[in-house]
């Protein structure tokens, strides 16, 4: 039973530099910085699974402002940034953000001219059943991925998900959190060079849709068959990379009650989370996915 989830608010981007990590994604992405969450003091850290918690972030969106999905670049100040974002793009957890470019090439210039680490060219999608498409991946100044996808319009678009139990995720994103099939694609030796994991590769994946079901955001879930995935997903709220994506609800209390039902362990009950000056306290929690990758919950502002 799906716990009611509305939508995806947010992919959250743990950096080490908020500054610079803003220029990239701002300046040369072309996001806009929205919201400034800065609380003035650490608070308690339990709902993150940390004793205390304190931290600087700005929420950045796209053409479509808060009612598309953005992403939340944080910059750890109690306690500070441990670890370095995932060394390969195959390991389970969120492994990049997809964003769509109306002019990828011209996307691609920009990023080679200022210097960052891109996995390669634009180059055909060469996937049966997908319109025609190009891409790149990059890495934002901490080595997190990202993947420009051409397209119409300028957007966050995906987030790709590796999975260890192809099944089992699957059936969790869409019966437990409410995302709606879209397509699936079958396992196949395929060119991995755009990744870095070598010219062969075999990859089954499944497109979900937004519980908005109305495709502003979509969560591509893949499993990897050669390379196999190995390692876990991030352990602390404070790594760097993408360590959770978050999800808005009218009821915070009636979801964690459901998902205590269906046997998942979150990290605390609903919490009260200080955003900050002028922003609005928030009840949040945290949950895993089945294989580690971290999920919260917020319950939406106009009910809070």
């Amino acid at each position: 039973m799906a716990i009611g989830v509305s939508r995806v608010f947010h992919l959250n981007v743990n950096c080490s530099n908020l500054a610079r990590s803003l220029t990239f994604y701002r300046d040369l992405l072309g996001l806009t910085a929205v919201v400034r969450t800065t609380p003035a003091e650490p608070q308690p850290g339990a709902a993150f699974g940390l004793d205390a918690a304190q931290w600087d972030a700005w929420i950045l969106a796209d053409g479509r402002g808060l009612d598309g999905v953005a992403i939340d670049l944080l910059e750890w100040q109690v306690p500070p940034p441990t670890g370095q974002p995932y060394p390969t793009a195959n390991i389970p957890g969120f492994a990049r953000i997809g964003m769509t470019t109306s002019d990828i090439d011209a996307a691609y210039q920009r990023l080679i001219a200022a210097g960052i680490d891109c996995y390669g060219a634009p180059h055909d999608v060469d996937v049966e059943g997908v319109p025609p498409m190009r891409a790149f991946v990059c890495a934002d100044p901490d080595g997190t991925l990202i993947e420009l996808l051409s397209g119409e319009t300028e957007r966050i678009s995906v987030g790709i998900v590796n999975c260890s139990d192809f099944e089992r995720a699957i059936e969790f994103y869409e019966q437990v959190l409410g995302f709606k099939p879209l397509a699936r694609f079958g396992s196949g030796v395929r060119d991995g060079s755009g990744l870095r994991l070598g010219l062969e590769v075999d990859w089954e994946m499944a497109y979900l849709d937004d519980p908005r079901g109305s495709f502003d955001f979509a969560i591509d879930l893949v499993h990897w068959n050669e390379p196999k995935a190995k390692g876990k997903p991030y352990d602390a709220a404070n790594h760097l990379g993408i360590y959770r994506m978050a999800l808005l609800t009218e009821d915070i209390d009636a979801a964690y009650d459901e998902l205590c039902a269906l046997g998942v362990t979150c990290v605390t009950p609903p919490a009260k989370l200080t955003m900050g000056p002028g922003i609005p306290d928030l009840r949040a929690l945290l949950f895993p996915d089945p294989d580690g990758a971290m999920l919260e919950l917020i319950e939406s502002p106009a009910t809070a």
